[in-house]
């Protein structure tokens, strides 16, 4: 009897052993895994996998032959899944909104030889009866939200801010982190889940578009205001949390749009001491921050009619900065960096190379430049060849085209297999970072 092994239950970015026993011996089979996330779209893939004397497959030992991964690649049935040719919606977003429930992957090995996707499909569109040569299948939870985590809905009308707070099992208390995203209206809350199994109270805080906070920053950016204030609330939330230590201070983590905000909460915000900055910039891109009597503001870039992906390419692209009487490094159009000088704040800046929504390679090139005339004493620089925009927790997808809102169609770059090693590669650093500048003092540094 044929099986598939492996754990019906784990944490999303955990490592799987899978293996199949009981198969016909010697012979080239087909393994399928599928999935449906929240908006009902179908994600899938194909590996190839010849069976020993002994009528086993092991995916930690064996390459795939075929497929829309090849090698050795233990994950490749997860990270290299691409959307079904039988979804209503192209370029859809490979994202799990709900992280209450698990994502659901079903794992099935076929008694046939499938090269592609569109084999796969062209077969079920000629009502080929496909469980005739199905061997065996099983279907696994892959959690974002470990096992007795508190997830605790936060309101501007009840407390300021919008949001979800994610507090681990155990007595804590437990490091601080703000997680934050880019253009995305509204709460995502899956790193932030994520990141709380791994010992941390995450708050996924949300910047516009839930009740309470301003309708689109971007389209309107002089009606809908961004005031940092909102965001030091909440930093403090988390502060003054009692199962949050706090002594170290409170760690954010940033995406695209809101590496700006981190950048200037380090600067104005003394209970931030640790930022992980992921593809963004410097300076606020499509609108100012305000913060008391300072105007943080948006680069000159987009005071032009010229469209927003290719202004903001071109802006960073050009970027130069020059060193003032004061010492101070300034741009061409008059903003100044400061995060560097703020010498009780670890920063991990991460760039991906191949990204075509920004100019991530050359941000960070300007970071570490700027960070090393400062002296820092504290900082980390990863560089990501190969991997675009959207650079999520591993075994997830590469997002390489999506469409927001039904209506804009986004080219984010990245290379599927370089880009998911990345993320694999990236997201053990990121928790290692956060740990370590939240559990100890920086000023013994």
């Amino acid at each position: 009897m044929t099986s598939i092994h492996c754990p019906q239950n784990s944490m999303y970015d955990e490592k799987l052993h899978i293996t199949l026993s009981g198969l016909p011996k010697d012979k080239l089979l087909t393994i399928h895994a599928s999935t449906i996330i929240d908006n009902g779209s179908m994600f899938e893939s194909i590996g190839q996998y010849k069976s020993d004397s002994q009528g086993y497959i092991d995916l930690g030992k064996q390459e795939s032959l075929g497929g829309t991964f090849t090698g050795l690649e233990s994950m490749g049935l997860f990270w290299s899944m691409q959307q079904s040719l039988s979804n209503k919606y192209d370029n859809t977003r490979f994202v799990k909104l709900d992280v209450t429930t698990p994502l659901k992957v079903t794992i099935a090995v076929y008694n046939i030889v499938i090269n592609n996707l569109l084999e796969m499909f062209k077969l079920k569109q000629e009502n080929v009866e496909m469980d005739r040569f199905k061997l065996a299948s099983v279907c696994i939870n892959r959690w974002l939200m470990a096992k007795n985590t508190k997830r605790i809905p936060l309101t501007v009308k009840t407390h300021g801010i919008h949001g979800f707070l994610f507090i681990p099992e155990g007595p804590g208390p437990f490091p601080g982190v703000v997680v934050m995203f880019g253009g995305y209206p509204g709460t995502l809350e899956f790193k932030a889940a994520l990141l709380s199994s791994h010992g941390f109270v995450t708050l996924a805080l949300a910047f516009y578009g839930e009740e309470g906070l301003p309708g689109d920053i971007f389209m309107q950016p002089d009606t809908d205001k961004l005031h940092l204030e909102y965001f030091e609330h909440a930093v403090d939330y988390l502060c003054n949390h009692k199962m949050v230590e706090s002594s170290c201070g409170i760690g954010i983590v940033s995406l695209s749009f809101s590496t700006a905000v981190a950048l200037t909460l380090a600067e104005y915000c003394k209970a931030v001491t640790c930022v992980i900055w992921v593809n963004g910039s410097f300076q606020p891109t499509m609108c100012n921050i305000y913060y008391k009597d300072t105007v943080i503001s948006r680069m000159i870039a987009f005071t032009t009619d010229i469209p927003a992906e290719t202004r903001l390419r071109r802006f960073l692209k050009n970027i130069t900065a020059v060193k003032n009487r004061n010492g101070d490094w300034v741009t061409s159009d008059g903003y100044v960096f400061n995060f560097q000088h703020q010498h009780n704040v670890a920063y991990m800046f991460i760039g991906s190379l191949n990204d075509e929504s920004i100019l991530a390679e050359h941000c960070v090139n300007w970071a570490e430049r700027l960070l090393k005339d400062a002296k820092h004493p504290n900082y980390c620089i990863l560089r990501c060849p190969g991997a675009g925009h959207l650079l999520e927790p591993p075994y997830g997808i590469h997002n390489r085209i999506t469409t927001m809102a039904g209506v804009y169609t986004l080219d984010w770059g990245g290379i599927s297999v370089p880009h998911c090693k990345a993320q694999e590669a990236s997201w053990k650093p990121q928790i290692d970072f956060l740990r370590k500048n939240l559990t100890r003092s920086l000023a013994k540094l």
